[in-house]
């Protein structure tokens, strides 16, 4: 019994040091081309002597993150710390075609364009791209 409560006493601990050290600011939420300007500034405050922990502390960065980078610049320099394209799946419409979709969709009824219902679906939304821009999205 006093083992399953040093647990959850050790788990209850845990969660809180947790809960408490997540921050507001995620650097997640930062452009991408700002994430390549912060790599770069932390490498160089390393660089000019500055502590990791003091630089992990200010950027707010994991201890691991840090120490990726360093070793991203040591072996390609400032351009191994540049950020890359993203890739990602192509958009199957495109902005004319969208355009085209919003006008549809917020200046007409579906009923004028001869639908049964009187309110938009996704079935009758993707009817209309079927038919207007010869594209299946599914």
């Amino acid at each position: 019994m006093r083992h399953l409560l040093g647990v959850t006493k050790q788990y209850i601990s845990m969660r809180t040091l947790c809960t408490t050290a997540m921050r507001k600011n995620d650097n997640r939420k930062l452009d991408h081309k700002m994430l390549g300007a912060i790599r770069i500034r932390a490498v160089e405050r390393v660089g000019a002597g500055e502590s990791q922990e003091v630089v992990i502390q200010a950027r707010g960065i994991s201890r691991v993150r840090i120490y990726e980078w360093l070793a991203a610049y040591h072996e390609g320099g400032y351009e191994a710390l540049k950020v890359k394209k993203l890739f990602g799946r192509p958009a199957k419409l495109t902005g004319k075609h969208l355009d085209r979709l919003y006008r549809i969709i917020t200046m007409k009824n579906p009923m004028q364009l001869k639908f049964f219902y009187a309110l938009w679906t996704r079935s009758m939304v993707r009817e209309v791209i079927w038919d207007g821009t010869l594209r299946r999205i599914q």
